[in-house]
């Protein structure tokens, strides 16, 4: 369901929550050996998917006065986890200020 109809079909919004994220565990994630294309998938998704959630249900948020956004991820971005690179890298990206 798309923000907007999520909009019409509750009559305005007070809470967006972004909490979108793939994994692709057919492919190797071991840094060396990850192809570029597996790798913009992920990023694509995951932080183009946090950042447009949240762009477009802030309108929704503002045009009814207000609200509150949460975006949501994994603990891997500040623990880390061995060859899983493009898994922690999109909590990092999305949780540094």
């Amino acid at each position: 369901m798309s923000i907007d109809t999520a909009a019409r079909s509750w009559g305005g919004l007070d809470l967006v929550v972004a909490n979108a994220a793939i994994e692709l565990p057919q492919e190797d994630a071991r840094v060396d050996r990850l192809a570029l294309d597996a790798w913009n998938r992920i990023v694509t998704t995951n932080l183009n998917g946090q950042f447009l959630t949240c762009k477009h249900g802030a309108r929704h948020l503002l045009a009814s006065g207000g609200g509150a956004i949460v975006c949501l991820g994994s603990n891997c971005g500040s623990l880390g986890m061995a060859l899983a690179s493009p898994r922690t890298a999109r909590p990092k990206a999305a949780s540094s200020p």
